[in-house]
C-alpha cells in the first residue's frame, strides 16, 4: 500500500470485501496496511472514477460516501482511518516499511539493519492486532517473489513474506491477504499457485478460499480460513457473489 492509491478501486474492493463478509459483532478486523513510501513512477491509484458509478454506489452508498470524502480531502491512509469504513472497532497498523530510505547501502551492516528493522516491525504489527480474529495483510505487491525472497533486500517492503502470513495468522479466525496479479501467466494459474503455497506454507489452515476482482486493475484476495470459519466464509461468499455487490467478482479457487 502506498498513501497515494488511497480511496482508489483496490481500496473499493478490500473495503467492501471486509465489510460483507465480517461485519458481526463477533468479528474484529486488524488491518496491516504494510505502508511502503509512494513512488512517482507510475501513474498507478488514478483509478478513481467508480466514485461516480451508479452500479458501486447501489451496491454500498456509505462505503462510497466515505471513500469520496477521502478523495476530496485527503488521500492517505489515516484519512481511510479515520473515515469509519469498517465495523466494530478496527485496529490499523500503519508503521511505514521503509527500510531501504533509513539503510540504502548494500553493505552487510545495513542489509542486517533492514532484517532486524522489519523483524521489530512485525514484532509490533503482531501486537498491535492481537485483539482482532479477523486480519487483512495489504502489501503493495502481494506475496514474496523469488527475486525478493529476503527481507533485507531495497523492494522488500512491497511484499509480505510467507513466514510473516504464518505469524499473523496464527490463531486468528481468518487472514486475508492482497495479491496484485500480473500478466506473465494467467490469472487463474497464478491464483492456484499462491493458493496452494498458502496452504502448504501456512500451518493451521483449513482452506484457502481465492477471489478475483477484476474492474480497472485486476486483483485478486486469498481468505486463509481456520476450520471454525470454513462453513460460514463459503456460505458469505456465495450469498456475496450472487448478490447486487457480486458484479466483477471471480471466485477461482479453494485449496
Amino acid at each position: 500500500m502506498q498513501n497515494r492509491y488511497s480511496g482508489d478501486i483496490g481500496d473499493y474492493s478490500k473495503f467492501l470485501l471486509l465489510r460483507k463478509l465480517f461485519a458481526e459483532d463477533r468479528h474484529r478486523i486488524g488491518l496491516v496496511w504494510y505502508l511502503y513510501p509512494d513512488e512517482s513512477h507510475t501513474n498507478d491509484g488514478r483509478h478513481i472514477d467508480y466514485l461516480r458509478q451508479q452500479d458501486f454506489a447501489d451496491c454500498d452508498p456509505d462505503l462510497i460516501a466515505g471513500l469520496t470524502r477521502v478523495i476530496d480531502n485527503q488521500r492517505a491512509i489515516q484519512a481511510l482511518e479515520s473515515a469509519e469504513l469498517l465495523p466494530n472497532q478496527p485496529i490499523y497498523f500503519s508503521e511505514p516499511l521503509d527500510f531501504h530510505l533509513r539503510y540504502p547501502r548494500q553493505t552487510v551492516e545495513h542489509k542486517q539493519h533492514r532484517d532486524a528493522a522489519r523483524s521489530r516491525w512485525l514484532e509490533r504489527a503482531i501486537e498491535a492486532i492481537r485483539q482482532c480474529n479477523v486480519v487483512m495483510l495489504d502489501p503493495d505487491n502481494g506475496l514474496q517473489v523469488s527475486s525478493c525472497d529476503k527481507t533485507h533486500q531495497a523492494r522488500a517492503g512491497k511484499y509480505a513474506f510467507y513466514h510473516e502470513v504464518e505469524n499473523f495468522y496464527r490463531d486468528k479466525y481468518v487472514c486475508v491477504v492482497y495479491q496484485h496479479l500480473h500478466r506473465q501467466s494467467t490469472h487463474r494459474a497464478q491464483i492456484k499457485q499462491r493458493a496452494q503455497e498458502l496452504k502448504t506454507r501456512v500451518p493451521g489452515v483449513a482452506q484457502v478460499f481465492a477471489l478475483r476482482y477484476a474492474p480497472y486493475t485486476p486483483r485478486a484476495y486469498f481468505i486463509l480460513a481456520s476450520s471454525q470459519a470454513v462453513c460460514q466464509i463459503r456460505d458469505s461468499l456465495q450469498q456475496f457473489s450472487a448478490g447486487i455487490c457480486g458484479l466483477g467478482w471471480d471466485s477461482y479457487v479453494e485449496a
